[in-house]
């Protein structure tokens, strides 16, 4: 289901995908280290990409970090 011969995997922007070449952001994906380390490395994290070894999955329980920032946790 999660397509183990990808380069990478992402969460999807939007709905659910489960498809290769699909839009993500930088921050929502893991790379096989190989493809990280050639081209991921110094990518902005919210910057979007779509790429056809880039298997990109379902959205739900994605949040960037930085939309939490400011907000107490456990109060």
């Amino acid at each position: 289901m999660y397509q183990p011969d990808g380069a990478g995997w992402a969460k999807a922007l939007g709905d659910d995908c489960f498809a290769f070449n699909s839009p993500a952001l930088q921050a929502g994906t893991l790379w096989q280290a190989a493809q990280f380390a050639q081209q991921q490395l110094h990518c902005d994290p919210l910057q979007p990409l779509q790429q056809s070894d880039l298997f990109v999955a379902d959205s739900d329980q994605f949040s960037l970090v930085g939309q939490h920032l400011g907000q107490v946790v456990g109060a």
